[in-house]
């Protein structure tokens, strides 16, 4: 739909979180944080780990590790 839009010349604002729409959908992304303008980016300039940099502030982690927790080990062998 948007895509078809955007032939016919409309302009689009797409405001989201989810950056690999992002990338497959705009052109540019003007990135934003506290209501203040940080940049604007051509998306063929730019990658999704910069995107969130920029939104955050600081390095974003797309993957977490998780360690595999034992229940008895938190709650002791006497709760269950």
């Amino acid at each position: 739909m948007m895509q078809s839009m955007v032939a016919n010349g409309k302009a689009i604002c797409f405001i989201t979180h989810k950056l690999e729409e992002v990338m497959s959908i705009a052109k540019c992304v003007t990135v934003l944080r506290d209501g203040k303008v940080l940049d604007t980016l051509e998306t063929t300039q730019t990658n999704p780990r910069e995107l969130a940099r920029l939104m955050v502030g600081r390095e974003v982690l797309f993957t977490v590790k998780k360690t595999r927790v034992n229940p008895e080990t938190l709650l002791g062998s006497a709760a269950y």
